[in-house]
């Protein structure tokens, strides 16, 4: 009896100390428009492609894995300042995680 009592508690135990996460939520209007959101944006496209121009941000998901991982779609144009012709897709989906310890940078993955 207590065997299957202790058991139990271990299993309760386990469950509760490993967290499955949550699958992304979708961010809303108002969420993608933020001063917060467009500068987190803006930001990760100069990193990873200098040459585009965030138009808007058409939609965008966040999810809370040891930091934050947001996924966007976004539609961009080519800045004035570059000269090469623009062959790409004005849609994009972007990646940016911003990792829950302060000492490691932010990783921007642009496809």
């Amino acid at each position: 009896m207590w065997c299957v009592f202790g058991l139990t508690l271990l299993l309760v135990a386990l469950s509760v100390s490993h967290k499955v996460p949550k699958p992304p939520k979708p961010l809303c209007e108002g969420q993608l428009e933020s001063q917060k959101i467009q500068e987190l944006v803006k930001t990760a496209l100069n990193s990873t492609s200098p040459c585009s121009t965030l138009e808007k941000i058409l939609n965008g998901t966040e999810q809370h894995v040891h930091g934050v991982k947001y996924h966007f779609q976004v539609q961009t144009t080519q800045s004035a300042s570059c000269g090469e012709v623009f062959h790409g897709n004005p849609v994009s989906n972007l990646t940016i995680f911003l990792p829950s310890n302060g000492t490691t940078r932010p990783v921007y993955y642009l496809e």
